[in-house]
């Protein structure tokens, strides 16, 4: 029986590589550089405009990576831009035949795809071209596989890159190929079933966020399911129970103004809150800094514990947050109390709620700095049940809510565990630690 099927669990031998461990010890292991061809991407001088006309070669550059993070997607077409052959011709870049296998090294660290066409790549992926000891399929699989040896050697602060002397230096299990073709076809049939019920979870977790959004924004606006009868259309809102009436922010919401010296010693230990601090329509705080963490802010507001705090700035308006004690927040957010007869509660929901999640959206394009200004924020029109229903409506978010994310939470915990079961899976097979048949047998 071939020794690929590992059903007599062969003798195994140590490989000096962290992410290897140890091979079966009829394979061998060799530095990457030495089975398949290095190349590196380049950029054509973009001073020279001959370079970038009539332009018909593929080339390959961050606007495209968005490619290589699906995992299931082995071959990448297309691309955002095209080079021209003098601009190839006068730089280092070099046109590369299809079946090239990719990596991410800057930036977006450890993406990697095979090329489905000829085409060229920018300084920021490193290929290989692969010969006859290693067929791109399972290069492609060794390369996911490899992701810790991508954490370790990563470097930088802002832009993180893996550097060419490090590329150069990885190691891969190299088994003969018709064991490599099986392995690549076996990961293929299981990572598609993998793939499938993660699409699934996702498409589960999609329809529950939907859910959530839909059950707040009717309650907000509509009241409890089966509390009215009678409705009245409002010219913002759309329609609003005829008990209840609406007024402007201006009358309602009050917005704390005055920034606090962020370099003040009194201010320093105290917690501050951010938009990235919050996940987006939720209401849910996930962290904190303390303000001598975040000292590069401009500016910082004071915050009562309770006031609603809410993100101004146009990628996260779908941001808001209840202060859970007397806290500083950031100068890209607004510190909002409600006026009596309006709760501070009932505002946050509101905020979330996709009537004003539209009209902030809206109003934001308006203005040269992406954000809602606080004369507009004045403007916008709030619906004002009786302060009991408010609390009502309040309560009913609040279970409507808690089970719309345990289910969530289960399957985003699931869908967690699919992934590091492929992982794991695709690692065991192309390092030789998984007996594929005694799988199959199972499976």
């Amino acid at each position: 029986m071939s020794a690929a099927l590992h059903t007599s669990m062969p003798r195994r031998k140590s490989v000096n590589r962290n992410w290897i461990g140890s091979i079966p010890e009829d394979w061998e292991s060799a530095l990457l550089k030495l089975v398949a061809r290095l190349e590196s991407g380049h950029t054509p001088s973009r001073s020279v405009p001959e370079y970038w006309q009539d332009c018909t070669i593929p080339w390959f550059s961050l606007a495209d990576v968005w490619q290589l993070r699906e995992e299931h997607r082995k071959y990448v077409h297309d691309t955002a831009e095209m080079v021209s052959e003098l601009g190839v011709a006068n730089s280092s870049a070099r046109i590369l035949p299809a079946g090239t296998v990719i990596l991410s090294r800057t930036a977006s660290v450890g993406f990697t795809g095979i090329m489905g066409q000829d085409m060229a790549t920018t300084q920021d992926f490193v290929n290989w071209v692969c010969g006859d000891k290693v067929l791109p399929t399972y290069l492609w699989y060794c390369l996911q596989a490899m992701t810790p040896e991508y954490d370790r050697l990563r470097f930088g602060s802002t832009h993180q890159t893996i550097y060419m002397p490090d590329v150069a230096q990885f190691k891969v299990p190299v088994p003969p190929t018709d064991v490599q073709e099986r392995i690549s076809n076996f990961l293929d049939e299981q990572t598609a079933r993998i793939d499938l019920l993660i699409a699934e979870k996702e498409a589960l977790a999609e329809r529950l966020r939907e859910y959530r959004r839909s059950a707040v924004s009717n309650a907000i606006t509509e009241g409890v399911p089966g509390r009215h009868s009678t409705f009245a259309s409002h010219p913002f809102l759309g329609r609003l129970p005829s008990a209840w009436r609406a007024g402007k922010f201006r009358h309602y919401v009050s917005v704390r103004s005055g920034q606090v010296d962020p370099e003040a010693a009194e201010y320093a230990d105290m917690v501050l809150v951010a938009p990235n601090h919050i996940e987006p329509g939720t209401a849910r705080l996930l962290a904190t800094e303390t303000a001598t963490e975040q000292a590069a802010e401009s500016g910082k507001y004071w915050c009562d514990a309770g006031d609603v705090l809410y993100s101004k700035i146009r990628p996260a308006l779908r941001k808001a947050t209840a202060a859970p004690f007397d806290c500083l927040c950031s100068a890209d957010m607004y510190p909002l109390k409600g006026i009596a007869p309006l709760s501070n509660k009932y505002l946050l929901w509101y905020l979330l709620s996709e009537p004003f999640s539209d009209f902030a959206v809206q109003e934001s394009m308006r203005v040269a700095m992406p954000k809602l200004n606080r004369e507009t924020l004045a403007d916008a029109v709030i619906p004002l049940p009786d302060p009991t229903e408010q609390q009502e409506i309040v309560a009913y978010i609040a279970a409507v809510t808690a089970k719309a994310d345990a289910v969530l939470s289960h399957a985003t915990e699931h869908i967690e565990r699919l992934r590091e079961y492929r992982s794991s899976l695709i690692s065991a097979a192309v390092t030789g630690q998984l007996d594929i048949g005694a799988y199959r047998e199972a499976a």
